[in-house]
């Protein structure tokens, strides 16, 4: 699993970011991202897609960052999930982290057609309606910054949690 919690800015833009930026205002519903500068947008694009750039079909890359500063005198973090797309991903997220006492401010969920290499390094991002391509739930999440330590036990949880929807994505035709 690849679980990431650390500080470091996603300052390295990725060949990926301005398609991030467009994936997480495409799909946003009126007022969600308006309150984003555009640097401020990009820096969340970068970041998902910094969390995007290598993952394995079959496992989540979770990545837990703080922001730095204030915005609107509320220190925050933010959270990157990439999965491959299923049933009760949002639910079981938002859920993880109510159980953690972290309130969400923003939640963006775009789902985008990819490509990976055997190494699972992101190849190429394609239009959302292409046909017979892997498809990945991208999550991006802002919310009350968290200590250190918490920070890893939520990313503990996210990763427990998102194996657990996995397991259960994957056995309920069985169970019909």
């Amino acid at each position: 699993m690849d679980v990431e919690t650390s500080a470091r800015a996603a300052s390295g833009k990725s060949d990926f970011t301005g398609i991030f930026v467009k994936a997480l205002t495409a799909g946003a519903l009126p007022g969600e991202v308006t309150d984003l500068t555009g640097q401020q947008l990009e820096q969340a694009a970068a970041f998902l897609a910094q969390t995007a750039r290598r993952r394995q079909p079959g496992t989540a890359a979770i990545a837990i960052q703080t922001i730095a500063g204030n915005i609107d005198g509320r220190r925050l973090m933010r959270i990157a999930v990439v999965n491959d797309d299923m049933p009760f991903l949002v639910d079981s997220v938002s859920a993880t982290l109510a159980s953690h006492g972290v309130e969400v401010r923003r939640l963006l969920h775009p789902v985008a057609a990819v490509r990976r290499d055997e190494d699972g390094v992101l190849s190429d991002i394609l239009d959302h309606d292409t046909v017979g391509e892997r498809r990945e739930s991208l999550i991006y999440l802002e919310a009350e910054r968290v200590d250190a330590l918490e920070r890893q036990e939520l990313a503990r949880g996210l990763a427990s949690v998102l194996a657990d929807v996995r397991a259960a994505v994957r056995d309920w035709p069985q169970m019909q």
